[in-house]
């Protein structure tokens, strides 16, 4: 699996390379201070998962990443804090955590169909094809109801650019053009949870 690690800390990056590269099947593919870096670091051998470090990041890292990961093929597992709320991304690892539940979540979020859900983090509903995470299908449904990206802003508490770029995966995952695509793809999954109960 090939791995990218994000931190503004180069003992950070240093120490996750060590945990990362004594386990089988792990390639760490760019290691730097910011998801920018990193990923223009990889341009023909892309991450299958980026290790990120929340407690340093800023605003700017965290909003890149989640728009680039529209764009890119990989999952996110962010290392922070338990308490830590970290909107848009796949799985949280914290720092009580040992390196085997840091590669078990990373193996997870490159081969999402391949793994089971872990017992922390985003929760895939492994029942949706189209594999959003819990949030993701919480913003589906915020738009299929006609909700403004402001709006959502307002009731989710996070970023209006935050949303945007969260709208862009959903709309990316669900692989529709526009959001009245998106709530006939919502009324679709919600018809076909209601028939198999």
């Amino acid at each position: 699996m090939r791995v990218a690690i994000c931190s503004r800390s180069r003992l950070f990056r240093e120490g996750i390379r060590c945990i990362l590269t004594t386990r089988d099947n792990c390639e760490i593919v760019a290691a730097a201070a910011s998801p920018k870096e990193c990923l223009a670091a990889t341009p023909h051998n892309p991450p299958q998962a980026v290790v990120f470090d929340f407690g340093r990041a800023d605003d700017k890292d965290l909003e890149y990443l989640i728009g680039a990961q529209v764009y890119g093929k990989f999952g996110v597992v962010v290392i922070a804090e338990a308490d830590a709320e970290v909107p848009g991304l796949d799985k949280l690892v914290t720092h009580e955590d040992s390196g085997f539940e840091l590669v078990a979540m990373l193996r997870e979020v490159a081969a999402p169909d391949l793994a089971p859900v872990g017992r922390r983090g985003r929760k895939r509903d492994l029942s949706n094809p189209f594999a959003l995470t819990a949030r993701e299908f919480e913003m589906a449904t915020m738009i299929s109801r006609g909700l403004s990206n402001r709006a959502i802003a307002e009731a989710s508490g996070l970023k209006e650019q935050t949303v945007k770029n969260m709208v862009s995966r959903v709309l990316h995952k669900l692989r529709c053009d526009n959001r009245v695509q998106v709530a006939l793809r919502v009324s679709q999954i919600a018809q076909e949870a209601k028939a198999t109960v």
